[in-house]
């Protein structure tokens, strides 16, 4: 039926908007970072509360701002891009803190794009993944909150509460050009352990799993049934 993984169906069920704060029993539940949300993974104990009480304990996390500029190479997706900036950081390089992804390859992104940029914030360490809501999001979210507002423009202007400040103080700001970045792919156990595609030579492949919460969603698959088109598997 219409069961699937939460990340993937939440979403699709305008369940998040701008400003909320989402806690589920997964590590990957950063990716609803995507539509302004601060959205964390938490432990049993942290959820039942969060369930019978509606409260959820955090320490304060700093944030580091990844403004993502350049011109996206064609063959490159928001997979290359999210494994690049954990192959700058390090698995550990954003231990409790919070991504914030900005800049105008973002600003380009599909609302898909964005979840796949924010559900991987963990694997550097990130407790969560943010991107500041904007009409692409309005757009995503519109047939869940069309009676709410008189327009597009009113749930815009409602959701620009949840922009960063102008003064905002960031743990560190990275600028990071896309410009020259090629398809990627991991080839250790860490998701830091990156290299370009063309470096791997020839393998034999016997298996391929297409899916995930991070990058199993509609655009995905047609990317890899592009690429699968006149092939025999």
């Amino acid at each position: 039926g219409r069961n699937g993984i939460c990340h993937a169906l939440f979403p699709e069920k305008g369940f998040v908007r701008p400003g909320f704060t989402v806690i589920m029993g997964d590590s990957h539940t950063c990716t609803h970072g995507a539509f302004g949300a601060f959205a964390a993974g938490v432990g049993t104990t942290d959820l039942e509360v969060g369930i019978l009480k509606g409260v959820c304990a955090f320490h304060y996390p700093s944030t580091i701002k990844i403004d993502i500029s350049g011109r996206m190479p064609e063959g490159v997706f928001a997979k290359d891009v999210i494994l690049s900036v954990i192959g700058r950081l390090g698995v550990n390089g954003a231990t409790n803190k919070v991504l914030e992804f900005a800049g105008p390859i973002v600003d380009a992104m599909t609302m898909e794009s964005r979840m796949t940029l924010c559900n991987m914030a963990v694997e550097a360490g990130g407790t969560s993944g943010i991107c500041l809501p904007d009409m692409t999001t309005v757009e995503y979210l519109w047939e869940f909150i069309k009676n709410e507002y008189a327009d597009r423009k009113a749930a815009l202007d409602d959701f620009s509460r949840f922009f960063s400040d102008s003064d905002a103080r960031y743990d560190q700001v990275i600028e990071h050009d896309v410009s020259h970045l090629e398809p990627l792919v991991t080839f250790g156990y860490k998701p830091d352990h990156i290299k370009p595609v063309k470096e791997m030579g020839t393998i034999k492949v016997d298996q391929v799993y297409i899916g995930s919460c991070t990058n199993g969603r509609i655009e995905d698959l047609r990317v890899a049934a592009h690429e699968l088109k006149g092939q025999k598997i």
